[in-house]
């Protein structure tokens, strides 16, 4: 069974980033022990209500889903966790950036 984010809330996969040497072997940083205040996931789904609430404030969305934003490591709810991802339920203003394109 699913769960369909209502009112201002949202579904975001959390993304880990790993860092790869040119022969393609995964390093492990010595600061593995420290963890980041600060998180990145991908945009899974966004609730209705939040595309309503910023047509009627004349607002534009920030970002939609498949976009890559970043939160603050204790926002959201978690949903759903496995070794490979995490999922969680949280609130459309809790997103503090969305990730760019540099090239």
């Amino acid at each position: 069974m699913g769960i369909l984010p209502l009112n201002d809330w949202m579904i975001v996969e959390e993304v880990k980033e790993e860092e790869k040497s040119k022969g393609g072997i995964v390093l492990v940083p010595e600061i593995t022990k420290m963890k980041p205040l600060v998180k990145r996931g991908k945009v899974l789904m966004i609730s209705d209500d939040i595309f309503i609430k910023l047509r009627r404030e004349k607002k534009e969305l920030k970002f939609e889903v498949g976009d890559i934003v970043y939160f603050h490591k204790d926002i959201g709810i978690p949903l759903h966790a496995t070794a490979d991802n995490k999922e969680f339920l949280m609130k459309y203003e809790s997103v503090m950036g969305k990730g760019i394109d540099n090239e």
